[in-house]
């Protein structure tokens, strides 16, 4: 008996810590965020467009997954939700998102393939961060990391 004992007690000490990390990550719940959801360019002139997003994250092991669903921009069909998957970790946690884009240059669309590097933490209610989106094929320059800011959604 005293063997089963310590072999539950071993067990309990080498559970991973990055999956109690992800259970207790300040970014797991549900968040409403402003961010930049795209740039208009005119000529030499980058304006960044504004937008909304729900955003749900979840402790899932040692990972963290998301689900993002933006606002549609006004006269734009509703985007399907994009989904993140992180390693939950201390601080500042970074999700890489493959997404494709439909891109109007000179009134000509076309649809090109989208990295979105997501720099995000939250401390209480407030989440803060940045994405840098690099857009496959597109010679002018993306405007580099652009602030997100989001509150907690209470239930």
């Amino acid at each position: 008996m005293k063997i089963l004992h310590n072999i539950a007690v071993v067990a309990l000490l080498v559970l991973p810590v990055s999956a109690v990390q992800a259970q207790a990550n300040p970014l797991v719940g549900k968040w409403t965020l402003a961010l930049v959801v795209g740039m208009r360019m005119d000529g030499t002139e980058h304006t960044p467009v504004m937008g909304e997003a729900s955003f749900v994250v979840e402790a899932k092991g040692d990972s963290l997954i998301g689900s993002m669903t933006q606002a549609p921009p006004e006269g734009r069909p509703q985007r399907p939700a994009t989904r993140f998957a992180a390693k939950a970790v201390e601080g500042e946690v970074m999700f890489v998102v493959h997404t494709q884009s439909t891109i109007s240059v000179n009134g000509e669309e076309s649809v090109k393939n989208v990295t979105s590097t997501w720099k995000l933490s939250a401390k209480g209610d407030a989440l803060a961060g940045t994405v840098d989106r690099q857009i496959e094929g597109l010679e002018a320059p993306n405007g580099g990391p652009q602030p997100v800011k989001g509150m907690r959604v209470k239930s």
